[in-house]
């Protein structure tokens, strides 16, 4: 008990050396230099056995702490945090330290409405706000040079590969970080290979298949003979067929959604088993198909087909006006579909395909959503001939709508109505020049703004549409 109360108070055993340093601590993580908050956290840690720590802060003195050693209400200004280790026997490290600088008066900018990470799409949104009022904003995309740009901003014609949007604030005399985003562009469909089938002439009932794909992460949909398409994973297999030809068709469907627009067959002549044992005739589609679009929101509804062996449905869909719907979204004995992280102002495709019970199923029923289906007037693509009114569905809390208009390449308009209709005129200002309402075609989107307008904080694209002026 004297020798344990000896090193409860500190002092060393006989034969022990005070003197000794235990090692020094790592930093694990510290903000980073500058940082733009207010608060620090710091971990840290030390290869010691039986270790305490001390920290200090700036000209603060040394006190017990444990890690992760958390600080708030720092003043602007250059900051100094040190951290010691101390032994069971009160020998302390020599301190390692770590110095930053805090700067909350620079605006820093949040990104609202993004492209996903990975997408077949050539289009990208972009909407971005401050901490501080009266910011002005430069952008850059894939490391241009910054220039002026104003929330929302759209991008169009986007090649495939890895793509970074970057944007910062200026706010009384003093310019904020960048803020960056990265995503990949993929249109590439991928190519499907089927590696190992039946002979191409079989006297069995089964058949077995194995394939592959081009690209890492693709899945794959499966269809035999003439019904519907199922997804699938190599190997695949069949049983109970009967005498007759029969065809294989394997298609692959990239991470991005991109679908192999030759899905590979193989066909093979069965014989000598006679009729097929397995129930191969597909069920009828779904009846009455409709669809609901809403801000932010898509709505599927069907009603079941008769068949006594209908067991479930399936939804695909695809993103791409050129890849037919092959990425499953639901699958259910349901009468509806519901996506609430829908992205209005996108290309969408769906198939709603019915299954029995025995897996097989119908060709599917098919629905489009195109980009500009909230957009109200003037129809998508439409031919006008004096100025238009744009119209476009109202969204539930928005005060106030950006609407830009572009002619070719260049932005011609940008307004911020507060109802869901804006008249273009024969001739207006914008950006300090005058424009005409030429002949030719005309690209407009429309984003939806809530809070106050001096915040700008705008919601997702709501649709982009096209007219052409005579």
């Amino acid at each position: 008990m004297i020798v344990l109360a000896a090193q409860l108070v500190g002092v060393p055993l006989a034969g022990a050396s005070s003197a000794a340093k235990p090692p020094a601590p790592t930093i694990d993580s510290a903000p980073p230099n500058p940082s733009y908050s207010a608060s620090a956290t710091f971990a840290f840690s030390d290869s010691a056995l039986a270790v305490t720590f001390r920290c200090r802060l700036d000209g603060s003195s040394f006190s017990l702490c444990l890690s992760p050693k958390t600080y708030s209400g720092l003043a602007d200004g250059k900051h100094a945090f040190s951290v010691k280790a101390v032994d069971a026997l009160l020998n302390e490290s020599d301190p390692t330290s770590y110095t930053w600088t805090v700067d909350t008066k620079s605006p820093l900018v949040t990104l609202g409405d993004k492209p996903p990470a990975l997408t077949n799409q050539t289009t990208a949104s972009f909407s971005f706000s401050s901490n501080k009022s009266g910011s002005t904003f430069q952008c850059s995309l894939d490391g241009a040079k910054l220039s002026g740009c104003t929330s929302p901003r759209a991008y169009t014609g986007l090649g495939d590969g890895s793509h970074t949007f970057a944007v910062r604030a200026t706010a009384a005399g003093k310019t904020g970080p960048k803020t960056q985003y990265t995503w990949v562009v993929d249109t590439v469909a991928p190519d499907t290979a089927i590696t190992s089938a039946p002979p191409a002439s079989s006297t069995s009932g089964s058949a077995g298949f194995t394939f592959s794909s081009t690209e890492d992460g693709s899945t794959f949909v499966c269809r035999l003979d003439e019904g519907g398409i199922a997804p699938c994973t190599s190997p695949n297999g069949y049983d109970g067929l009967g005498d007759g030809n029969h065809t294989f068709r394997v298609q692959a469907v990239d991470a991005a959604g991109n679908a192999d627009l030759s899905p590979v067959a193989y066909s093979w002549l069965i014989s000598g088993v006679g009729p097929s044992r397995a129930d191969t005739a597909p069920p009828g589609n779904v009846r009455s198909l409709t669809r609901s679009v809403g801000y932010r929101v898509l709505r599927l509804a069907w009603n079941r087909p008769p068949d006594a062996d209908f067991d479930h449905v399936q939804v695909y869909v695809a993103t791409s006006p050129k890849s037919p719907p092959r990425t499953l979204v639901y699958t259910g004995a349901g009468r509806r579909y519901v996506n609430k992280r829908f992205k209005n102002g996108l290309y969408y495709r769906y198939a709603v395909l019915s299954y029995d019970h025995a897996g097989n199923a119908s060709p599917g029923k098919r629905v489009v959503v195109p980009p500009s289906v909230l957009l109200r007037s003037p129809r998508n693509g439409a031919l006008v001939r004096t100025p238009p009114r744009l119209k476009w569905a109202a969204v539930p809390g928005a005060r106030y709508y950006n609407v830009q208009l572009y002619h070719g390449r260049p932005k011609v308009l940008s307004a911020w109505p507060q109802i869901a209709t804006l008249g273009v005129k024969r001739r207006w200002v914008y950006g300090g020049r005058r424009f005409n309402l030429r002949r030719g075609n005309y690209v407009w989107y429309v984003w939806p703004g809530f809070g106050p307008r001096s915040k700008a904080h705008y919601g997702q694209l709501l649709g982009q549409g096209t007219f052409r002026v005579r």
